[in-house]
């Protein structure tokens, strides 16, 4: 998996090579307990540093090359469904006469892509194709048919092939997130039952953590287990 990328490319409607720095993630749980756009930022933070060597030398900051980290979310919140939001840096003239070029401030860019129901049109066709390349429940023969038919995509054997990948990976994804979900309901419980003083033997039954985990749990709660 590719998840840093870097390549050049042209300029519409001329031959201008660009360099394109991106990192690209896909986020399963788009709440995660911190804001999203903040982490993007992190890593656009750290794709600029990494720049130093590379793309540019001693103090040949004009050198460096914009970068982006893309976050797609498969299943946002309902109402964050089907949006498309940006984040980028903007010069504000307080007093006095712009001089600087946007290429020179306009560093680095955050954008969060929340999917929506492949069923559903949306208002954007970029959205509608996203929604039914990444959906989570659609199969990958379906994907295949509304991709040729619904957006003439040619559905040669290496591009069948990456669709494939997409599903197995959304699978993988899904059942990655229930497990997430079982492990802190049952980290939930385990505590509840260690403060209620229940005993070793009930809690293992009711939780499947090993004795040993359990002692673990208990003394980051500051309690003792019940024998």
């Amino acid at each position: 998996m590719y998840y840093d990328i870097r390549f050049k490319a042209y300029i519409p409607n001329t031959e201008e090579p660009v360099q394109l720095i991106i990192n690209l993630e896909i986020q399963l749980n788009d709440t995660p307990g911190y804001p999203l756009v903040t982490r993007g930022f992190y890593y656009c933070a750290r794709m600029i540093s990494e720049q130093y060597g590379t793309i540019f030398t001693g103090e040949h900051y004009e050198k460096l090359q914009k970068v982006y980290s893309i976050w797609i979310c498969p299943d946002p919140a309902k109402k964050r469904r089907n949006g498309i939001f940006r984040y980028h840096t903007v010069q504000d003239t307080v007093l006095g006469k712009p001089y600087e070029t946007l290429g020179s401030y306009d560093l680095m860019e955050v954008v969060i892509v929340n999917l929506g129901d492949a069923d559903k049109e949306s208002d954007l066709e970029i959205l509608d194709l996203l929604n039914t390349l990444f959906s989570l429940s659609t199969s990958s023969e379906t994907k295949k048919k509304r991709l040729q038919k619904d957006f003439g995509i040619a559905m040669t054997e290496e591009f069948e092939s990456e669709v494939q990948d997409m599903y197995n990976l959304g699978k993988a994804l899904v059942e990655q997130g229930i497990e997430q979900g079982v492990e802190k309901k049952n980290l939930s419980l385990a505590k509840m039952m260690i403060k209620d003083k229940e005993s070793l033997d009930k809690i293992e039954k009711y939780t499947g953590f090993s004795a040993d985990k359990l002692k673990e749990i208990a003394a980051s709660i500051g309690t003792n287990l019940t024998a």
